[in-house]
């Protein structure tokens, strides 16, 4: 809680930020990035990516290539 990344990449991974965390411009590849309560600002989605939004997510500046974005209900 309360965390912060910057310029991160997530390759084949899980990234997940709860409520109070945050995280910048980072590239997710072949691999999913969870908001859950958290905020994603500037990033970018890239093949074989996933961005799933639940209630509470914010994403922001949001690139979808090759990939997909997913809101859940109450995102």
């Amino acid at each position: 809680s309360g965390g912060t990344t910057s310029g991160s990449t997530v390759l084949g991974g899980v990234e997940v930020v709860f409520a109070g965390g945050a995280t910048f411009g980072t590239t997710v590849a072949n691999a999913t990035q969870i908001l859950s309560g958290g905020v994603a600002s500037g990033t970018t989605v890239a093949s074989g990516g996933l961005e799933f939004v639940v209630s509470g997510g914010t994403a922001v500046n949001t690139t979808i290539s090759g990939a997909r974005l997913e809101l859940a209900a109450g995102a």
